[in-house]
């Protein structure tokens, strides 16, 4: 299904700040984030660093559906309750990368 050739297909390769991630093949592209996905939580990345604004604390990708729902405040019930935070979602497991 996902060429597994794909440098991609190992999150210490994937660096989704990189333009050059988006010109890749979109194969390449969606080896990467089937690797994201999975991931038991959502993987940490470092923002890059902008001329006159610094780096900041970085930013979880968030490519799984139930992930996606839980931080937008999506909610199957229909009991009212506050969105959650990334890194909330994160804090279930200390697994989380943050050297990229």
């Amino acid at each position: 299904m996902y060429p597994p050739e794909s440098r991609f297909a190992q999150i210490d390769n994937i660096d989704l700040t990189d333009l050059s991630f988006w010109a890749q093949p979109y194969g390449d592209r969606d080896a990467a984030f089937a690797a994201l996905r999975g991931r038991p939580e959502p993987v940490l990345f470092r923002e890059p660093v902008m001329p006159g604004f610094g780096q900041g604390s970085g930013y979880y990708a968030m490519v799984r559906h139930a992930d996606i729902a839980e931080v937008s405040g999506v909610r199957r019930t229909s009991a009212p309750s506050p969105p959650r935070s990334a890194s909330s979602i994160c804090r279930r497991s200390s697994t989380t990368s943050s050297d990229r």
